[in-house]
């Protein structure tokens, strides 16, 4: 039978580039219900209304809608891409945005957002792996602690850039990365034969 998953992995670093904390392959539980409505404005290549953007707008998912993931959202790019926050409220289908996202910066409670990679789809194992990666850079003089991530996608609004959550995970263990550190968030796209 035919699996699909996400899985995401934390990887913290000191300055000097040593792992100091890396978490398992933990299962996502958190597409959602925005995820799905351009997905279907793909599927169907129709419009799909009532799309809630980063927000809180309604926005109509134009059929001609690219560039949906954003995987190499730019340094300092914080509503697309790869994103954390420090919220605590458990995952819900109707979440739009972060609970409590972490500004890009080098002042009190930021990190800074790097550039976006990802990796093109791979057999692995007997899987097939689609990888997306982020780090965040800490410069704040103080810890930032990291209790949840998500993935922050782009579609247009008939001609304008609109942006919508796909994705949010409250951690299992809040991470804190200390002043100097730098924290990768990896998301993987999985689908077993």
């Amino acid at each position: 039978m035919a699996k699909f998953g996400l899985y995401y992995q934390i990887t913290v670093r000191d300055k000097n580039g040593k792992v100091v904390k890396k978490t398992r392959l933990r299962k996502s539980k958190s597409f959602v219900f925005q995820w799905m409505q351009i997905i279907a404005c793909q599927v169907a290549q129709a419009d799909i209304a009532n799309v809630k953007n980063i927000v809180g707008t309604l926005k109509t998912c134009g059929v001609h809608s690219q560039n949906l993931w954003g995987g190499q959202a730019g340094v300092g790019a914080s509503s697309e891409g790869i994103v954390v926050g420090s919220g605590t409220t458990p995952p819900a289908n109707s979440d739009y945005k972060l609970d409590t996202q972490i500004a890009h910066g080098v002042g009190a409670g930021q990190l800074q957002y790097q550039v976006g990679t990802y990796a093109p789809p791979a057999i692995v194992s007997g899987n097939v792996d689609f990888v997306i990666t982020r780090t965040f850079v800490n410069q704040s003089g103080a810890t930032v602690t990291v209790r949840e991530i998500g993935y922050y996608c782009r579609f247009f609004d008939k001609t304008t850039t609109a942006y919508a959550c796909a994705i949010r995970d409250v951690l299992a263990t809040a991470v804190d990365v200390l002043n100097g550190q730098t924290l990768t968030v990896t998301y993987t796209l999985r689908t077993t034969v």
